[in-house]
This record gives C-alpha cells, sequence and structure tokens, in this order.
C-alpha cells in the first residue's frame, strides 16, 4: 500500500503541478506558487481514488505472494483462502477509519487553504458560491458572524432561491440560528423570504421555540 500510494503521489503531484502552471501562467504565481497549489491539491485527490489505491495495492500483494509460490504454501499447509484474507480485510477496514477520521478533515481544510492561496496569487477574491449535485451554496458576511445559504434550485442569476436554508454562525463558527423558507428573493440590502420558519439553535427546545412567518427579510 505504501509503494502504491507513493507512485500515485508523484504522479498527481506532477499532473496538479503541470495544471496550476498552465492555469496561473502570467499571474506572477511562479514556480514556488505552482508547487505550493499543487501540494495543497494532493489530499482531494488522493482521497477520491484511495479506493483504486487500495484495490491496486491488494492485487500487488497477491501477484506478489504467487510469483514466489507462498500462497501455494499456505493452502498446502492446510490454511484455508478465507483466513488469508482477515489481514488485508482488517487493514481495509482500518484505512477507512483512518480516511474518514483524518483525511476527510485534511481534505477540507487543504481545499480551503488552496482557494486562498490562489485568491492571493492571482488577486482574486475567493469565490463565495458553490455549485454542486445538493444544490446551491452560498456565504455570506454578517455583523454576528457569517451565514451560509443553502438551496435545492435558483433562477439564472440566483437572486431567487427554492428550497432555501439559511444557517447563521457566531465568530467563534458555532451555529446559532436556521431558516427555512420555500423561497427567498434577493432585493436591495437584504433577502426576503416567504413563508418562513426560524429556529434559535441555542434554545433549550429550538423546535419548541420556532417562529412561523408570512414575510421575513
Amino acid at each position: 500500500l505504501g509503494v502504491v500510494l507513493a507512485v500515485f503521489v508523484a504522479l498527481v503531484f506532477l499532473i496538479n503541478l503541470a495544471e496550476e502552471m498552465r492555469d496561473k501562467a502570467g499571474t506572477g504565481a511562479g514556480l514556488t506558487g505552482a508547487m505550493e497549489l499543487a501540494a495543497l491539491g494532493l489530499p482531494a485527490t488522493l482521497y477520491r481514488i484511495l479506493p483504486l489505491i487500495t484495490i491496486l495495492a491488494a492485487i500487488s500483494q497477491f501477484v506478489a505472494l504467487a510469483r514466489s509460490s507462498e500462497l501455494v504454501v499456505i493452502r498446502a499447509a492446510g490454511r484455508s483462502g478465507l483466513r488469508a484474507l482477515v489481514a488485508p480485510a482488517l487493514t481495509a477496514l482500518a484505512l477507512g477509519a483512518l480516511a474518514v477520521a483524518v483525511l476527510n478533515p485534511l481534505v477540507a481544510a487543504t481545499s480551503r487553504i488552496s482557494e486562498i492561496r490562489a485568491a492571493e496569487m492571482t488577486g482574486a477574491e475567493p469565490s463565495a458560491l458553490s455549485i454542486s449535485r445538493e444544490g446551491l451554496w452560498l456565504r455570506q458576511g454578517s455583523p454576528t458572524g457569517h451565514v451560509v445559504v443553502h438551496a435545492e434550485r435558483s433562477n439564472e442569476d440566483a437572486t431567487e432561491l427554492f428550497d432555501t436554508t439559511f444557517t447563521g454562525f457566531d465568530h467563534e463558527g458555532r451555529p446559532v440560528r436556521r431558516i427555512w423558507a420555500p423561497r427567498a428573493r434577493l432585493v436591495e440590502g437584504e433577502w426576503l423570504l416567504d413563508e418562513a420558519k426560524a429556529w434559535t439553535l441555542d434554545a433549550a427546545n429550538p423546535e419548541r421555540d420556532a417562529s412561523l412567518h408570512d414575510r421575513l427579510a
């Protein structure tokens, strides 16, 4: 697994480096900046191809055992084939738990840092908009912290959102308020929410203390 992982780390880094050098050409990022961004992009790519790395590692292990006739010796000694799979299966299970516990947060952190560093190198502002299979996501600042907005769908310029959730966070990153509305419209300086329901998340019973609004700004 270590050998296969090292090979993919080298390949992914070189591919990322080539892409970053092409994308950042003429921005003043230079080779050092491209290498930094390529390294920051490594965890996300490796996390996506981790199943492939694990499969190739298992294949290479058993090919090596077959070439040295160790599998034949193991079976001749009376050990079942299923027992021979226990150690690789436990290793894969431990790797999966490690990926969820360690690699997943690392990917989130490095992706955010990479976005900030890329914006600094090119002089652009980090994007506050993300569109994924889970819908549209927006991030906006507020006097008390920041607000994350999620909508299942929107109009073309994202000024009208549908099935929308507003989650407010304080300056320490703790969720303090949640608002849901079937429709939200962006007007001058505010969002107008129709038939909104608001929860205060630091209340003893947020659902009991929730408030309903025909129109909420």
